[in-house]
């Protein structure tokens, strides 16, 4: 068992945190810590930044240091439009919740394509970056061949287990998710050829705590309603795009009727003659 300052000493060490004689790397550490809701997941992260701060004498607060929002996370790690935002190297930045920045099925969006891109490329600013998931395998794929660690927040036990990547070119799955479950259900981590170390847990103080809460529930609440707006301009340019290919086919195309095009588009009859009237503008487009 390791405590998480002694974690935290030994997080640069290629492949090895215990550090044994191994020389530090000068890449980002990116690891995901999963669990069930209410396990502590936040709490591990924010202790464990706190440790690896201190350690590299880097600031660390929880107003500045946590995110919800991708924006703000490609800004910190230097990739967004904000460059001034950039945090220093060694900082320690926490994604709370960055299932929604790396969420398998949302692969295609742009953001999160970019996202992995950065991630991939300027990995030395010794950055530890921290994402909270309820599941590491709902992570799409390439970003988890990133994950230096998975730490898994066991249920009802104040511990978290650690895994890492086996080190093998040939592996199609260096997490071997199957030898991880079954080292579970039989309770023989060690026998696993991922399992690291186990790590013992800690509570924020009463200060942190109340702190985090209002964080989490102010920045949280601004990043859904950017997302709701987010989706109701794609929405709106998805109607926009639509619009105008059926004018385009209605006045270049006599031969097509409007119940042709409203049966091929799954577009109600009614609607054609709206679409027809429509005058380009953001603010009258209709379903």
């Amino acid at each position: 068992m390791m405590t998480l300052k002694q974690f935290a000493k030994n997080i640069g060490k290629i492949n090895n945190p215990l550090g044994k004689g191994i020389k530090e790397s000068n890449r980002d550490s990116f690891i995901i810590i999963s669990g069930h809701t209410g396990e502590g997941k936040s709490t591990l992260a924010i202790r464990l930044a706190y440790h690896y701060s201190a350690i590299k004498k880097v600031p660390f607060s929880l107003d500045n240091n946590i995110t919800y929002d991708i924006k703000e996370f490609l800004n910190w790690i230097g990739g967004g439009e904000n460059i001034k935002d950039k945090k220093p190297r060694m900082s320690s930045i926490i994604g709370d919740e960055i299932i929604s920045f790396f969420y398998k099925r949302d692969w295609y969006a742009e953001s999160l394509k970019g996202a992995f891109e950065l991630l991939n490329k300027g990995r030395t600013n010794n950055y530890l970056i921290l994402g909270c998931v309820p599941i590491f395998w709902h992570i799409d794929r390439d970003v988890r061949s990133l994950v230096r660690y998975n730490i898994y927040c066991y249920r009802g036990h104040n511990i978290a287990h650690v895994f890492e990547a086996t080190d093998n070119p040939g592996d199609d799955d260096p997490w071997n998710r199957k030898l991880i479950s079954k080292a579970y259900n039989k309770k023989r981590l060690q026998n696993c050829p991922n399992y690291v170390t186990t790590l013992i847990c800690e509570d924020l103080n009463q200060e942190q705590k109340i702190k985090y809460k209002l964080i989490r529930e102010t920045k949280r609440k601004n990043t859904e309603l950017q997302h709701r707006k987010q989706k109701i301009i794609s929405g709106k340019k998805w109607l926009y795009q639509r619009n105008k290919l059926v004018q385009f086919i209605l006045n270049n195309y006599k031969d097509i009727s409007h119940r042709q095009i409203a049966k091929t588009m799954d577009i109600d009859n009614k609607n054609i003659s709206d679409i027809l009237k429509w005058n380009g503008e953001y603010s009258d487009l209709r379903r």
